[in-house]
């Protein structure tokens, strides 16, 4: 079983990959939840990088239903001009998965990309009703 310390490290590790990685500033890690969707169709995507040299994408049917098809790795992304990236590195049977699939944005940037997020999916929502 992972201990709490192993855990926090293991994300401490993962944000510090992304924050040079994608190259954001004081990182905040999110679970954006029923955001998440609307969010990534709204933004524009930017690149696809590793997580410690690996990028693992599916070319399964099954995971042609997720966003991204990424199953390891980091994708970024910009909408109105804000930069984060989406981190997915589900390891672990112990977590629920939403532990390791996560969004990254620079702490300036936090609380207008939710602003943003909630923005869309409202629209979202409206269009398919």
């Amino acid at each position: 079983m992972i201990t709490m310390q192993q855990f926090t490290a293991d994300h401490r590790y993962l944000q510090d990959i992304v924050a040079r990685q994608a190259t954001l500033v004081d990182v905040v890690l999110v679970n954006a939840g029923s955001l998440r969707a609307g969010l990534i169709e709204a933004a524009k995507p930017l690149e696809t990088l590793p997580i410690d040299g690996i990028v693992m994408t599916s070319w399964d049917r099954k995971h042609r239903q997720m966003i991204d098809e990424m199953l390891l790795g980091l994708r970024t992304y910009e909408l109105e001009g804000i930069r984060f990236a989406v981190v997915k590195f589900d390891f672990s049977p112990y977590f629920d998965c939403d532990f390791f699939e996560f969004i990254a944005v620079g702490r300036q940037d936090c609380e207008r990309l939710r602003s943003l997020a909630q923005r869309v999916n409202l629209h979202r929502l409206s269009r398919s009703s």
